[in-house]
C-alpha cells in the first residue's frame, strides 16, 4: 500500500507499514493540526497491523501543549516511533515530549540521521 496525502501542517506518506510524516517549513502544530493528522492516520490505517511513525520535526517552529498532550494518547495503530531532528533545541525538545508526555502506546527513539531512522522502524514492524 501507498498512499501521500498533503494536510495543514504535514505531508504524510504510507508505505508498506512505515509512515512518514513531515512537517512543513516553520510550522506550529497546533491541536487542530496535529487532530487532523490523528484522524487521517485513524481512518487510513488497517486496523490489526501495527505501523512505525517517523516523524520528522526538523521544520518545526513550535508544539503547543494541546497538540503534545493529543499525540501521546493517541496512536492506536502507532507502534514505534522515530523522531528526526537536525539541530540541538529539535533534541531537546523531543527529548522533553518524551519525558513530560510519556506516550504509552509506542515506543520511541530520537535519530538525526533519516535512514538510520527507518532502518529502525523496519527491523521493529
Amino acid at each position: 500500500m501507498y498512499k501521500e496525502v498533503d494536510l495543514k501542517i504535514a505531508r504524510l506518506i504510507i508505505e508498506d507499514n512505515i509512515v512518514l510524516k513531515h512537517y512543513k517549513k516553520d510550522v506550529i502544530i497546533d491541536y487542530e493540526g496535529a487532530l487532523e493528522i490523528f484522524e487521517y492516520l485513524t481512518n487510513n490505517l488497517q486496523a490489526g497491523i501495527q505501523y512505525g511513525l517517523l516523524s520528522d520535526i526538523r521544520n518545526i517552529k513550535d508544539l503547543t501543549r494541546e497538540a503534545r498532550d493529543l499525540y501521546s494518547k493517541a496512536g492506536q495503530f502507532i507502534e514505534y516511533n522515530a523522531i528526526l531532528y537536525d539541530v540541538t533545541i529539535q533534541k531537546s525538545l523531543a527529548n522533553m515530549f518524551l519525558m513530560f508526555s510519556k506516550p504509552e502506546r509506542f515506543k520511541s527513539r530520537i535519530f538525526s540521521k533519516e535512514d538510520e531512522a527507518i532502518i529502525w522502524l523496519k527491523s521493529k514492524v
